[in-house]
């Protein structure tokens, strides 16, 4: 590994928690892409010989195909140039340690790391101990893995919406868009 290769690996990147629940499912290769397939603001449809992969808002899965699990999906705030390496490895090393299952998908610019929505809490507490930042956008709501990434952060923002356990001792720390 050279030099410029560690630095990217180690180095601490911003990441979005990208809403809603997504799926991912797996159809025929020779079928054409389904209209509900690219609905919503994060959607990946790859086609290769063996089969149409598609990610999409769990919500755009009809009730006739198998959603299978519900994924959520971080995304790296990017653009990153092609020369930088390690961009990935750094993201979800942490991850793999925890023995967190990911998806992963990369554009032009970014990568987005889908884990399963019953590893949220993990997946987030991992990340951020490795010193990547959870960028906030929009209402914070219970029940997805909010609560347990800003646990242990540091500025004192306490609004009301948060859980009963961290409106008093804890401190938060929110990156303001």
């Amino acid at each position: 590994m050279t030099a410029t290769n560690r630095e990217a690996s180690s180095q601490p990147f911003k990441f979005r928690h990208l809403p809603p629940p997504y799926a991912i499912v797996r159809l025929p290769p020779d079928i054409p892409v389904p209209d509900w397939a690219a609905k919503g603001d994060f959607t990946s449809i790859t086609r290769t010989a063996d089969e149409l992969s598609v990610v999409c808002p769990a919500e755009n899965i009809p009730k006739e195909i198998d959603a299978g699990l519900r994924w959520i999906c971080l995304k790296l705030e990017g653009p990153f140039p092609f020369s930088q390496t390690g961009v990935l490895l750094s993201f979800i090393e942490p991850l793999a340690n925890q023995g967190i299952p990911i998806f992963a998908i990369s554009t032009f610019e970014t990568d987005y790391i889908l884990v399963q929505e019953e590893f949220t809490d993990l997946a987030l507490n991992a990340v951020q101990a490795a010193g990547h930042e959870l960028l906030l956008q929009g209402t914070l709501t219970k029940g997805h893995g909010i609560e347990s990434a800003l646990r242990t952060v540091d500025c004192a923002v306490r609004p009301s919406n948060f859980p009963e356990r961290c409106r008093g001792d804890c401190t938060w720390r929110v990156s303001v868009l």
